[in-house]
């Protein structure tokens, strides 16, 4: 799968390609053995129209690293540091007033010179319902790699990089590739009558396997992750817990950007069993 990421990765920081030219780059690296036959069929159905949309797969705006208007250079790269991420929105008086983006680079590169603070980047904003094969065009037509993400109101909802869409891509070939295994790694049971579950279970399917009912929480959120990042206010660390009802939620993998998998206890059980 890294190779997979490193070959789309190039694919789509190169000038506008037609789909039918992505699809014989494709080809090419099939023939030079970067591609195994099955992972070029799913490549290529995945490359067609992915229908899930901006906001299924968005940073959220609770999660949003951002840099304030007005701050200074040093200051700025701090934050850099802090979150490692290589590019920023930089917000005005609230999370909607978007100014524009700072790419961190720039940043690094005006202390290196003594210069004053680099000039913004243009922010471009899509709407949530956005589908990511629409997204990942217009990422790789503008040569932008950050867009905000705007509800029906222009409010700010949250961002998506051109990663995102990426990761989303290689994982659903990953997900297509093993379909059996990947369907019981879901939900996983440990010796202490625990379990480990994806982030990205739905809420309903979260109820169907383990019994597990969010009351009101179905209508607001789709999976365990979102359902977490809101109850969070922001991406948890690893270890980090939340008690509901009679459950409680440890975070077991976790990015600066989205919750991967969690470990769910009953109120009885040792938290620190493994």
């Amino acid at each position: 799968m890294n190779a997979l990421k490193k070959l789309l990765s190039g694919l789509f920081s190169r000038a506008p390609a037609s789909l039918e030219q992505i699809e014989q780059m494709l080809l090419e690296a099939h023939r030079a053995g970067v591609l195994e036959q099955p992972e070029l069929e799913l490549l290529q159905g995945a490359l067609q129209a992915p229908t899930r949309q901006v906001r299924e797969i968005m940073v959220p705006r609770p999660s949003m690293a951002v840099i304030q208007l007005g701050s200074g250079l040093h200051e700025i790269a701090e934050r850099i540091e802090q979150h490692g991420h290589s590019r920023y929105p930089v917000v005005g008086d609230n999370l909607d007033d978007i100014r524009g983006l700072l790419l961190a680079k720039d940043v690094l590169r005006a202390m290196h010179r003594n210069d004053s603070l680099p000039s913004l980047h243009k922010a471009h904003k899509v709407p949530e319902t956005m589908r990511l094969d629409t997204m990942l065009n217009q990422f790789r037509e503008s040569h932008n790699h950050m867009a905000i993400v705007v509800d029906e109101y222009g409010g700010v909802s949250g961002l998506i990089t051109i990663e995102d869409v990426l990761e989303q891509i290689v994982g659903n070939i990953q997900d297509e590739h093993d379909s059996a295994s990947q369907e019981m790694e879901a939900v996983g049971e440990l010796s202490d009558g625990s379990h480990i579950v994806k982030a990205s279970i739905t809420l309903i399917e979260l109820k169907k396997k383990l019994g597990i009912q969010l009351d009101g929480a179905e209508d607001e959120y789709e999976t365990l992750g979102g359902f977490l990042l809101h109850r969070f206010g922001r991406v948890p660390v690893n270890g980090e817990r939340l008690v509901e009802e009679n459950c409680i939620y440890e975070i077991v993998d976790a990015s600066e950007r989205k919750i991967q998998s969690v470990r769910l206890h009953s109120k009885e059980q040792p938290a620190e069993t493994q």
